[in-house]
């Protein structure tokens, strides 16, 4: 790391996991005597060196693009107990074999349910997602994971909370082929009595699953979105509870330095939710392909009546500097989470997915209906002129080919203009 670096911990709940490392954190920056403290957090990775290796990569980057600035900067990271995803290269379930798929399904159950006793039963489950016993069985100890998901534009749908099996399969089906831009086959015809849309492609193909995706691959899909509220709720706790304070104490400790919130996918969740609960200013939030609702900083969303989660952020008056927010439809995991949760809630009318489908992701599309500014991400010696106190969506096509690129020189140059470095 060529910044100075600190990292700190939390638990679930959002609590410094050692409160030691908050002391050794303020003395890093008082012995760096750091004008700027940037606070990173990670997205969905329960492997913490992961996590290092990204802020290491951004941070460096960051560092060489910032070499003649006369701030000096410094960087906290944050690491807490998130929970792996699917590989962002294997989101879709296309070209690989039954075999592949099942192994693939057992490896995100490891990944991702953190009871060993729950993680064993749906394991144990997987032989059996061809037939509709198994399947409800499955989504059954799945929907155990579930969080309420609370009274906003992210609470789950009705259909995954109580849902059939088969409905919930279809759903994932339905999302996945409308991200991958394919025409769904044509449905097969079957013994009397079977749905021909819950049908596979070759009636003779043991397990094959809807038109000729297996059901693991679409297993793994539906643990995928059973995950995002699981860590919807985890994330928020974190950065309220946890990262909100830290911000708070740096203020504290020393009023002149600017801090900078940065977050990636699941972090940008963390670090909006500590935008909103802190009491003390920031300078900047910068949201990398950020895992949560199109409408998280939106006033009255989608005619609703309600203030998207982290519109506090925005109206609180404590971000003192820019906004910046990286989109792409190349981010296939945020918008089909999104577009899952779209197709559950019987939104079909829409493209799944994009800024008109009442259920997308703000990696996907950036703040819909808050007036942001909307530019396009540039390469690494693009020059921005963000708007203190506004909102910028940076159309990241060009420079993120999926949801974990945000490392590259591209976006250290980005973030180097949110934060004042260059």
């Amino acid at each position: 790391m060529k910044l100075p670096y600190a990292a700190v911990e939390f638990t679930k709940a959002g609590t410094p996991a050692d409160p030691a490392q908050v002391d050794a954190a303020l003395a890093m920056l008082d012995a760096a005597d750091a004008t700027d403290v940037i606070i990173m957090s990670h997205g969905w990775n329960n492997d913490m060196a992961a996590a290092r290796r990204l802020y290491t990569q951004l941070g460096d980057n960051l560092a060489d693009l910032a070499a003649g600035s006369d701030r000096r900067p410094a960087i906290i990271g944050i690491l807490w107990p998130s929970i792996q995803w699917a590989d962002d290269d294997q989101i879709a379930g296309g070209g690989v074999s039954l075999g592949d798929d099942v192994g693939a399904l057992a490896a995100t159950i490891r990944k991702s349910v953190e009871d060993p006793g729950l993680a064993e039963e749906l394991t144990g489950l997987t032989d059996s997602l061809d037939t509709a016993a198994g399947r409800e069985a499955f989504l059954a100890r799945a929907r155990t994971l579930l969080d309420d998901g609370g009274d906003d534009e992210d609470a789950p749908p009705s259909a995954l909370v109580g849902g059939d099996a088969d409905g919930v399969f279809d759903a994932v089906r339905v999302a996945v082929y409308a991200i991958d831009d394919v025409v769904p086959p044509a449905p097969a015809t079957g013994a009397p009595g079977v749905a021909p849309d819950l049908l596979a492609e070759g009636a003779d193909v043991e397990g094959a699953g809807i038109f000729g995706m297996s059901w693991a691959a679409l297993a793994r899909q539906v643990l995928n979105t059973v995950t995002y509220y699981t860590m919807k709720a985890r994330a928020g706790d974190v950065g309220a509870n946890g990262v909100a304070p830290l911000v708070d104490r740096i203020n504290a400790a020393d009023p002149e330095r600017r801090i900078h919130l940065v977050g990636h996918s699941f972090g940008a969740r963390v670090v909006s939710a500590a935008a909103t609960n802190i009491t003390t200013p920031i300078e900047s939030l910068t949201l990398l392909q950020g895992a949560f609702s199109h409408y998280g900083f939106t006033p009255d969303y989608g005619g609703s009546g309600k203030d998207g989660a982290f519109r506090g952020a925005i109206a609180n008056g404590l971000i003192h500097g820019p906004v910046v927010i990286t989109h792409t439809h190349n981010d296939r995991a945020v918008r089909l989470a999104y577009a899952v949760a779209s197709r559950l809630a019987g939104q079909v009318g829409a493209g799944l997915g994009d800024r008109n489908d009442p259920y997308g992701g703000i990696g996907a599309n950036g703040s819909v209906g808050t007036g942001a500014t909307q530019l396009e991400l540039g390469d690494r010696d693009a020059s921005y002129q963000f708007a203190s106190g506004a909102i910028h969506n940076l159309l990241a096509d060009r420079q993120i080919a999926s949801h974990g690129d945000v490392s590259n020189p591209a976006v250290a140059n980005a973030l180097a203009h949110a934060i004042g470095l260059r």
